[in-house]
């Protein structure tokens, strides 16, 4: 009689045990063995299948109810694929001895789009390409490791490591044959934050279109180089940026986001789609346009001082007709060692000038002069800073 008990309890713990889906397909309810890291490496983890989305599967482990956790398939024991990858064994030594050092950045720059959760060693994934250039650079060689899969390791797979693209033999040639549409999704992302950055860039150049300070450096020491009513001088910072569609409404600057863009979709060999971006980016540059008509002030020039040889350096690089130039500072300021010795001296030049488009621009500049044995240096004009102002 206790025999038979044992037998019997024998018996129902291999049917138990027996009852494991290792073959698929998976359904709610089913026990099947997932590889986990629960409290050390990574084993075959016996598991219950709570909950199907798609590819994605919601299991239970362990004693406790808060042992969940979403898996792809490829994570739960599949017999089929087991042998699969155990015959395939000496195809992945030859595979990995051909492609594993040329074609790894590619590899994991686009396994990343074909699963976010995928992970690499030691270093972590490698990064998108960095613009159109790298990315049909990888392109290239994708193509290339596609030729080599499809040529002598067709039909090669993961192993049980199917979490580190760095062995995933498998993953490596889907990702080469799928290239393209892996590549549509990568430029898809791309575009996205180049679109977002170039707006952004408009709205915020949208508003700076407002009248400030042309002494850039008031406030630091060289507010002493200023006269009483210096602050009454006003401008909109002049920039190559705002010139290009103040004078051909951003026409440079479109034209930069069309070759930096479409470049991308050049890269994967597909034709750009179509989009509101450049109707809405030429439209925020109308906006800066109207805003900067709207808000540039009137003229205001203070200085009186005048020096030949200062002012002569301070003109130079300026293009158009100069209407006033005069030296803005009462005195200079001199800068000192500890020990009280000179190491140089600023002054503050302005030019009041009409360039070529026909606005008016003032100019701040600094006149420099460096001390050395025993005198001053002959001087030379730095930090210049120009601002848009109404010519009358």
């Amino acid at each position: 009689m206790k025999t038979a008990l044992v037998i019997l309890i024998f018996g129902l713990s291999i049917a138990a045990a027996d009852n494991i889906n290792r073959t698929g397909p998976y359904k709610v309810g089913d026990t099947v063995e997932v590889w986990l890291n629960v409290n050390g490496p990574a084993e075959w983890v016996q598991s219950k299948v709570m909950d199907i989305k798609g590819d994605e599967y919601q299991i239970h482990y362990g004693g406790s109810r808060y042992n969940l956790k979403w898996v792809k398939a490829d994570l739960i024991r599949n017999e089929a694929r087991e042998k699969a990858a155990a015959a395939s064994k000496q195809m992945q030594q030859a595979f990995w001895a051909e492609v594993s050092t040329k074609y790894a950045w590619p590899v994991g720059s686009f396994a990343r789009v074909l699963d976010p959760n995928i992970r690499g060693q030691p270093t972590g994934m490698p990064g998108f390409p960095a613009g159109a250039p790298e990315l049909a650079k990888a392109m290239a060689e994708l193509a290339e490791l596609d030729g080599i899969c499809k040529a002598k390791y067709a039909g090669i797979t993961n192993t049980n490591e199917i979490n580190d693209y760095t062995r995933m033999a498998g993953t490596w040639c889907k990702v080469a044959a799928s290239r393209v549409e892996i590549g549509k999704l990568m430029v898809g992302q791309m575009v996205k934050t180049l679109t977002t950055s170039y707006l952004e860039q408009s709205a915020t150049s949208r508003k700076s279109i407002e009248v400030r300070d042309a002494h850039v450096v008031a406030g630091s020491w060289y507010a002493g180089l200023y006269p009483n009513g210096y602050d009454k001088v006003k401008g909109i910072s002049r920039t190559s940026w705002l010139d290009d569609i103040l004078d051909h409404d951003g026409a440079a600057a479109i034209a930069e986001a069309k070759q930096a863009i479409g470049g991308l979709y050049t890269a994967i060999g597909v034709t750009e789609p179509t989009s509101s971006f450049y109707d809405d980016y030429a439209k925020g540059m109308a906006a800066i346009k109207a805003d900067f008509t709207a808000n540039v002030p009137g003229p205001v020039f203070l200085a009186t001082g005048k020096d030949g040889t200062m002012e002569a350096a301070g003109k130079q690089g300026v293009t158009g007709k100069i209407l006033r130039s005069a030296v803005l500072s009462p005195g200079w300021v001199v800068t000192k060692t500890p020990s009280g010795k000179p190491l140089d001296r600023v002054k503050i030049g302005t030019i009041f000038y009409q360039a070529a488009s026909g606005r008016c621009v003032y100019r701040s500049y600094a006149w420099k002069q460096t001390y050395a044995g025993g005198g001053w240096s002959a001087g030379f004009a730095k930090e210049a800073n120009e601002f848009y102002q109404r010519c009358k």
